[in-house]
């Protein structure tokens, strides 16, 4: 596969950086026309990709064009050009609506008539060369025929020009329609695209907008910190896998995120202090990127919203005002559902004051700003990162929230990357039980086979009164047996809870509706539902065959069969060709077809109350258990203790079960034994999620 990219040196060795004569013109430089006569120390040079690859296209092109992101340097990289190479830059942002004639307008109006003319004869003999910035912006000024007509002016001179007279450059979108253009008015070009930071290159980024003296007298304390914080970002980007490889060096190499990590080193100059608390905490990793991507943010609204638009909109306003303003305008929140807004299509207008006149102004200008975020690329928010953080960020906002889940069921692929952030971001340890599929969904990115990450619903109390729920959300990640992620959220037992595409890995233990209404359900083997009713409104459910006989068990009151969004009864797919010792339904209600083949019995009639009792607790505690790293089943003490052993029954059914050595403990764990369980209860494991009652069973809680 031949290699796609073009150095900075290349691109100026094709504007003939050697042979260009030096620009001797007296110019009146102005906001759209300038020359840059000094040289940025703080610039990186990047590195450039060829989106066609046609071998010849760069070394024959008459005119190149780059694109690139809102704030990967393209300013930094035209008066680059202009000062290395002395030629001019014209800025159409600066400019007002471009047309015909404008381009040779602009020089005819600032330069002397015989240096215009002199300059255009070197402009078509490959002497002189020129940039022209923001396309995009100049496209938006103007209409599609004022933009053609400028080009057409730019046509005019290239068409029989030798060498490169022009380098143009703005968004990727309007790029694109430019070189479609210009290629069918037979202008050979070169279409460039600025590339993310390599590693070493985003270091040197760093250093360069890193001012302390601290920087200077502690060289190694330094490096150690900057090192770990890029490592620390890549730690975030789990399970380095290609696709992961790849977000994470987007990610890093992205100028906006080198300079919110250049200001946080800025900001602490004891880079020992700093380096150790970036490791005392293990999940620092996440909060770091946190920090960083708040720290875009905030310095989006500081250098361009508070120092470039506002003056202008409270121009002669009094000082009370412009402080309201200043302090509630362009907020994290509103940058945040702007972007999502932006996604969705939807014209969103935001309240900043109670000046119904100011805030029709804002909200005008404040759409055209957006087109510059730092977030976005395309008019499409840039990485998985930044998404990730706008929906856990919105999605505790009340007001916001809906349209959150407008953005996750139209456009939202799972990432894990949302879990993590969402559970820095949840101080409250809070959750919306609509959200939690999505979460759920987030979290098993990570899995890959033998491992996998579950989440167990249960309650955590119950108002007999009103019926109402505060429900405890627990998730386990693959590989791991913690109890670190943990949240409640509240329901009515009217209420219902849907559950997203999978059905795996679960236990539900809420007195609720459960529903099951996604267009295709995947079921596969562990999950236990138990539950009032279960709503199945999905149009096709897929059974895969799960590990160690594994069994899927669906217990409830009614099993009800709805017609799905598509106006059809759900069909099963027996993909695992599943059986009734896989697949089973515990429900008092008749079933019907298709599920009638996976009716298990219920808990037969007859037994003593007290035995009942007894067996769903004894139950309820084995089914709190999660496979830990050595394949045993485990749970933390304090979780048994709490929820189990905090009732007389409880509490007399977990000291039988470890008298039995059923349990045994070790350190912070509680372990099953399995042998003991067979041998003493006659069941393995999995029975329990069956509703299985034998006599053994019977017999050991007789003597409870």
């Amino acid at each position: 596969m031949p290699d796609n990219t073009i150095s900075l040196f290349k691109l100026k060795s094709k504007l003939n950086a050697f042979t260009l004569d030096k620009f001797t013109y007296s110019i009146a430089q102005n906001s759209s026309l300038k020359i840059i006569n000094n040289r940025n120390p703080k610039y990186v040079e990047p590195i450039f990709s060829r989106q066609s690859l046609e071998e010849t296209s760069f070394d024959n092109a008459t005119i190149v064009l780059i694109s690139a992101a809102g704030a990967t340097g393209k300013t930094c990289l035209t008066e680059n050009l202009s000062n290395d190479l002395d030629i001019p830059i014209f800025d159409l942002s600066k400019h007002d609506p471009v047309a015909s004639n404008s381009l040779t307008g602009l020089l005819f109006n600032s330069m002397e008539l015989s240096d215009f003319t002199d300059y255009s004869q070197k402009l078509q003999t490959g002497k002189a060369s020129m940039i022209i910035d923001a396309l995009d912006e100049g496209y938006i000024k103007t209409t599609v025929d004022g933009f053609y007509a400028f080009l057409d002016n730019i046509v005019k001179i290239a068409a029989t020009a030798q060498g490169t007279p022009f380098v143009l450059l703005g968004r990727t979108n309007v790029v694109e329609l430019t070189t479609l253009y210009l290629e069918e008015q037979g202008i050979k070009v070169a279409f460039l695209q600025i590339e993310p930071f390599t590693i070493d290159s985003a270091k040197i980024f760093i250093d360069k907008h890193v001012e302390s003296e601290a920087k200077e007298r502690f060289v190694e304390q330094y490096k150690a910190v900057r090192d770990y914080i890029v490592d620390a970002i890549g730690g975030f980007f789990k399970n380095q896998s290609e696709i992961n490889h790849k977000q994470y060096l987007q990610f890093i190499g992205y100028a906006p995120v080198l300079l919110a990590i250049s200001t946080l080193l800025n900001k602490n100059n004891n880079y020992h202090a700093l380096l150790e608390d970036l490791k005392s905490n293990n999940r620092q990793n996440v909060k770091l990127v946190i920090d960083i991507i708040e720290e875009i943010l905030k310095r989006d609204k500081k250098d361009k919203i508070n120092e470039l638009l506002l003056p202008q909109l409270l121009n002669n306003r009094p000082d009370s005002f412009k402080e309201v303003v200043f302090k509630n305008a362009y907020s994290i929140e509103e940058q945040c559902i702007r972007l999502l807004c932006k996604q969705l299509n939807i014209n969103l207008n935001i309240s900043v004051t109670q000046d119904a006149y100011f805030d029709t102004e804002y909200n005008k200008q404040i759409s055209s700003w957006l087109n510059e975020h730092p977030f976005l690329s395309g008019g499409k928010i840039q990485n998985v990162v930044f998404e990730s953080y706008i929906i856990a960020r919105l999605i505790k906002i009340t007001e916001y929230k809906d349209y959150v889940f407008q953005y996750l069921r139209s456009s939202f692929r799972s990432a894990y990357m949302l879990f993590y952030i969402y559970d820095e971001l949840a101080k409250d340890r809070t959750i919306d039980k609509e959200f939690i599929p999505y979460l759920f969904g987030s979290l098993k990115a990570l899995d890959k086979k033998g491992h996998y990450s579950s989440m167990e619903l249960t309650v955590q109390k119950f108002d007999k009164t009103t019926h109402d729920i505060i429900c405890e959300l627990e998730f386990f990640k693959a590989e791991v047996m913690t109890d670190d992620y943990s949240y409640t959220f509240t329901m009515n037992c009217s209420d219902t809870l849907y559950i997203g595409t999978e059905i795996t890995n679960m236990t539900i233990d809420l007195p609720v509706t459960v529903g099951i209404s996604a267009d295709k359900v995947d079921c596969t083997p562990p999950a236990y539902i138990k539950c009032n009713t279960i709503e199945c409104a999905a149009s096709e459910i897929l059974l895969n065959a799960g590990m160690h006989n594994e069994s899927v068990v669906f217990e409830c009151n009614n099993f009800c069969v709805k017609c799905s969004n598509k106006g059809t009864l759900p069909i099963l797919t027996n993909k695992g060709h599943m059986d009734g010792k896989q697949l089973q339904l515990i429900c008092k209600n008749q079933l019907s077809y298709p599920f009638v083949q996976y009716s298990a019995p219920v808990l037969e009639d007859g037994i003593p109350t007290d035995i009942n009792d007894k067996y769903q607790k004894m139950r309820r505690l084995l089914l709190m258990f999660r496979s830990h790293s050595k394949g045993d089943l485990a749970r933390y003490k304090d979780k048994i203790d709490n929820r189990i052993g905090n009732s007389s029954i409880g509490k007399k059914v977990l000291d039988a079960l470890i008298e039995k050595g059923i349990l045994y403990s070790k350190e912070m764990l509680y372990f099953i034994d399995i042998e003991k369980m067979a041998q003493e209860l006659g069941v393995k494991y999995d029975d329990i999620r069956s509703s299985i009652i034998n006599d053994k069973i019977k017999h050991f809680l007789a003597n409870i």
